[in-house]
């Protein structure tokens, strides 16, 4: 006698009307949520990018400052070697470094 395969059961019951509605709930809910996790991530990714940028011209403008600052003290430097040479200029030093400057913010 031959072996046949066993006809397969239905394992799940057909879906009534209110499980179709929450079903098809569940899958906007679903699918809201993903794409809400998918725009904070981009936003994340957006302030990231923003808080680079923003560290670089930082940086930028510490070195800007650095640059400055040494101009400022090679041409004290200079204005008071001129003052020690001659008498008609005056020595130069009444100068604050950046560093203790008060900023309004």
């Amino acid at each position: 006698m031959a072996r046949t395969r066993p006809v397969p059961k239905e394992t799940t019951p057909p879906m009534s009307e209110q499980d179709i509605i929450i079903a098809k709930k569940r899958e906007r809910q679903n699918k809201a949520t993903r794409e809400c996790r998918e725009r904070k991530e981009k936003a994340m990714e957006a302030l990231e990018a923003r808080k680079e940028k923003i560290e670089r011209e930082n940086q930028e403008i510490r070195e800007q400052i650095a640059a400055i600052e040494k101009l400022m003290e090679w041409m004290q430097n200079a204005v008071n070697a001129a003052a020690a040479n001659n008498a008609n200029v005056q020595p130069y030093n009444n100068v604050q470094p950046y560093n203790n400057v008060q900023h309004q913010e």
